[in-house]
């Protein structure tokens, strides 16, 4: 589906509201086709647009309907993607148990589909995440470590983002500033001048954090890059337009939802209907084959035949 590129390519430019339109509108058109691997597809599209704007509720509600739909149709591949991101989605939220279970899941039909070297980077970097915030530090740095080898002399700069940024907070995670600064400022480094800049966020608050109390100047420069990576994804007129869309959006699911229900309810006003209609026929057959006066009347008979 053309249309959900174009979504992924504004998106991917740092323009989300593009990004929801076309992602919504090539969730309609799956919804129309009766396709649940075009369905999953663009619903794991669409949550992308809130996981990047740490709206996690909302983006795990769409990753869980991408899940169910992608089980029901037949594209392999769509059927880990879902996984995979409520893995970071549940990461993110401390939801350690879940993150774990969904990116074992992904892992799985990955190595099973002979495809894990083309994801285990973002894989490793969720398992990392998971294992750091459970406390054990030594299988995270294991895990951090085969993500950079999958990632690093590649051009992902958006998955080697998440990755420095991941390998920073664990570090500020076990009190190691220097590694923690040192791998904040390389995920700001990999996407400055670039249509990424937005990730820069969460490492951008990290560096100004830690010179806070030592260093102005670099408190001041980080907190700038901080203000500017959030201003391009979440500005008052952003927030406003991606609020309006989502509601418009939740409204017209809703009145698909109805729509199926009707339909449902009239189906089975239909069944019924024949049912009882039936019975009506084979009730009059077995009053008049059981009657005695239409046994004796022959010429009833000859007129049924």
């Amino acid at each position: 589906m053309h249309i959900l590129f174009l979504g992924q390519g504004y998106r991917l430019l740092g323009n989300s509201i593009k990004a929801l339109d076309y992602h919504h509108k090539a969730i309609a058109i799956a919804e129309k086709t009766n396709s649940f691997s075009a369905l999953a597809f663009a619903e794991n599209q669409t949550a992308h647009i809130y996981r990047d704007r740490e709206e996690y509720d909302k983006a795990a509600a769409i990753y869980l309907s991408s899940n169910a739909h992608s089980e029901k149709g037949k594209n392999e591949r769509i059927k880990a993607w879902a996984p995979s991101n409520l893995g970071a989605v549940y990461l993110a939220t401390n939801n350690l148990d879940s993150s774990l279970m969904y990116s074992q899941r992904a892992y799985e039909i990955f190595v099973r589909l002979k495809i894990i070297d083309n994801n285990k980077g973002f894989l490793f970097t969720n398992l990392g995440g998971v294992h750091s915030k459970m406390g054990n530090a030594q299988l995270a740095v294991s895990y951090f470590n085969m993500a950079i080898n999958g990632y690093e002399g590649t051009s992902n700069i958006r998955y080697l983002n998440l990755l420095y940024t991941g390998l920073a907070e664990h570090y500020q995670r076990f009190k190691q500033t220097d590694s923690c600064a040192f791998y904040a400022r390389k995920a700001i480094a990999v996407v400055s001048n670039t249509s990424f800049f937005y990730l820069s966020s969460k490492s951008a608050k990290l560096l100004a954090d830690i010179y806070e109390k030592t260093n102005c100047d670099s408190t001041l420069k980080y907190a700038k890059v901080l203000k500017t990576a959030n201003d391009s994804l979440t500005s008052n007129k952003t927030n406003h337009q991606i609020l309006l869309m989502t509601f418009e959006e939740d409204l017209r699911l809703q009145e698909v939802a109805a729509e199926k229900i009707k339909a449902e309810n009239e189906r089975h006003q239909n069944i019924q209907y024949a049912l009882i209609a039936l019975g009506i026929i084979v009730l009059l057959t077995l009053y008049l084959l059981l009657s005695r006066s239409f046994i004796t009347n022959t010429k009833l008979i000859e007129f049924l035949v």
